[in-house]
């Protein structure tokens, strides 16, 4: 990852966005297991662009 962003070139699009809600003890919530479950919080990759 260092190597990814130590480049000029590099665009917003090549990074992965971070569940930040899904480390663990950040949030109390993500103790239950069912909240990995809701697609308000962790959406799906991105799609491919056509």
């Amino acid at each position: 990852m260092h190597l990814l962003l130590s480049q000029e070139n590099v665009t917003p699009r090549q990074l992965a966005p971070l569940p930040i809600l899904g480390v663990p003890h950040f949030w109390a919530d993500n103790a239950n297991s069912n909240f990995y479950e809701d697609s308000r919080v962790f959406r799906s990759g991105r799609r491919t662009l056509v």
